[in-house]
């Protein structure tokens, strides 16, 4: 992952979604999706999931994030 992917991963487990995060970024929500997309495909790792609309960090997230 590059230091954007990390930032914007940062932003959205810090934000918890995607809109807070790209307010947070002052960036459009679409943006920070295809980010997120590139950082997964970048680490390998499946970052969130998507459960009633809303993403979910999952267990490799915790542990990257802290």
């Amino acid at each position: 992952m590059n230091l954007r992917q990390m930032e914007v991963f940062r932003a959205v487990m810090f934000s918890g979604g995607v809109n807070s995060a790209a307010e947070l970024l002052h960036v459009s929500p679409p943006a920070i999706s295809k980010v997120l997309a590139q950082a997964t495909r970048a680490s390998g790792l499946v970052l969130f999931e998507r459960v009633r609309g809303r993403l979910v960090p999952t267990p490799e997230a915790q542990r990257l994030y802290t």
